[in-house]
């Protein structure tokens, strides 16, 4: 990779922060399944089972699970020979060919860990090295709008409040977090911490 100036960065925020100079993620009000978009991020962990399967049994992986029943062979596979990473599917390797299963006009599905197992509490360090190597992919494959539901913030048990600050130096405007109800539910009211998009 390589800056404006010439030079290939030391650390990869290094180069995130050149380029977010000006552009920022954007925080919306959006269904991942409806909304429009290049690429629906679905948030995983590194769980692989004994026949083979990336453990996807609730949370968006759940529901990416109901829609593609090939994805957790496919994705627990890739894991294994690569480790936990983010990585792009396109919805042609998750087709079956089942009678009911929709059609998806986005282009790619992307793994985004936020877990090592699925039983854990979400890692923000893991959290932080998926949003670089989000950042990576999205340039690789020229995306233009991926969706990211709250990373960590399900059955993760973090808070969005807690998540952000991490995640908002290294994702740009091309990434957007997205949440289907205006306050959050993981940042319980007692707290003082909800989730307000504009």
């Amino acid at each position: 990779m390589v800056i404006p100036d010439g030079s290939v960065p030391d650390r990869l925020d290094v180069l995130y922060d050149v380029r977010l100079a000006e552009a920022k993620l954007i925080e919306r009000i959006a269904d991942l399944w409806e909304e429009p978009c290049d690429a629906r991020c679905i948030t995983t962990n590194g769980f692989i089972k004994n026949n083979g399967k990336l453990v996807m049994g609730a949370g968006v992986a759940g529901q990416a699970q109901a829609r593609y029943p090939l994805f957790p062979k496919i994705a627990g596979s890739v894991v294994k020979q690569y480790g936990n990473h983010v990585f792009p599917f396109s919805p042609e390797e998750m087709r079956t060919n089942l009678l009911g299963e929709q059609p998806d006009s986005a282009k790619w599905f992307i793994t985004y860990p936020v877990k090592h197992v699925w039983y854990e509490i979400a890692d923000l360090d893991l959290i932080e090295r998926s949003a670089h190597e989000l950042m990576n992919v999205i340039d690789q494959l020229g995306l233009e709008k991926v969706l990211l539901p709250l990373p960590g913030c399900g059955n993760g048990k973090l808070l969005w409040s807690e998540v952000k600050p991490v995640i908002m130096p290294i994702l740009d405007h091309r990434v957007w977090a997205i949440n289907k109800t205006q306050t959050h539910e993981f940042d319980p009211p007692e707290s003082g911490r909800t989730l307000k998009f504009p």
